[in-house]
């Protein structure tokens, strides 16, 4: 939605700009929240943006799932032992 935002006032068309009184309105009807979202989601590389944190926490994720998945490996081996006993 915020899409239609994205350009700066000077990157407009003629036919773009009519839709807005001036810089101020275009900007105040979305461009400025367009460049905020976009700064705030970031990229993976910057800390401090979502998307960094985002990578972070799957590689949490993907850590703990790992260990998850070795206990459950040396649980099955464990019963396995006690049924053959």
């Amino acid at each position: 939605m915020l899409g239609k935002f994205s350009k700066d006032w000077d990157e407009l068309t003629s036919d773009e700009k009519i839709m807005y009184i001036n810089a101020d309105a275009y900007d105040r009807a979305g461009h400025a929240n367009y460049v905020h979202y976009v700064e705030e989601l970031g990229d993976e590389q910057t800390p401090g943006t979502i998307k960094y944190r985002l990578q972070v926490l799957r590689g949490e994720i993907a850590e703990v799932e790992a260990e998850l998945a070795d206990w459950t490996a040396q649980r099955a081996a464990i019963v396995q032992a006690a049924q053959m006993d």
